[in-house]
């Protein structure tokens, strides 16, 4: 584990792992009472995190299943404060350009977003990755992250369990670190 913790920013040139990172610090830790850091809407690969999410102060809307459609909704029912948000869908079924369409919006120019691809054994897989790139090129008047998830996933195949989508606990880790990283640049 330690060797892997070593070898994952080397590999990608993305990473910068904590030895500690499943735990979050005092530093990073917000009171959901006092509101949100963050929001995270997702399916079930998000919901697998939910808990190392909530530790950094992100209110998680994770539902095992979900399609990229109903992305509208979700966004919906946020409260209007402007904190950003969290995308991973597409596992499910394709993310196209009318959830892109529906993201921006929804959101561009009022939240900033962290957009996640997605890494699963599935036809759409591919669109879906292209669409959530794109749709982050698309966003003009919002800060903009995105974590190739699919990337990482697939140089490092340990980090998801044997569907090749749902994350094992060091999967939980390097995703949340990933997201932590993301939000710090708001």
């Amino acid at each position: 584990m330690a060797r892997f913790r070593t070898l994952l920013p080397t590999l990608l040139g993305v990473l910068v792992l904590s030895i500690s990172s499943a735990s979050a610090s005092e530093s990073d830790r917000t009171s959901l009472a006092q509101g949100p850091r963050a929001y995270a809407i997702g399916d079930s690969v998000l919901l697998g995190a939910k808990q190392e999410l909530r530790d950094l102060g992100i209110r998680v809307d994770a539902v095992e299943g979900r399609q990229p459609q109903r992305l509208r909704g979700a966004i919906s029912d946020l409260p209007k404060d402007g904190r950003p948000i969290v995308i991973h869908l597409g596992t499910n079924g394709l993310f196209d350009q009318e959830t892109c369409r529906d993201l921006i919006r929804g959101v561009d120019g009022r939240r900033d977003v962290v957009l996640v691809t997605v890494h699963a054994p599935r036809s759409w897989v591919s669109g879906s990755n292209k669409t959530i790139r794109s749709c982050a090129r698309k966003m003009k008047d919002s800060s903009v992250g995105l974590i190739n998830w699919h990337r990482i996933a697939r140089t490092f195949p340990n980090l998801v369990y044997g569907d090749g989508i749902h994350l094992q606990p060091a999967g939980v880790e390097t995703l949340v670190d990933l997201i932590r990283k993301e939000l710090t640049r708001f």
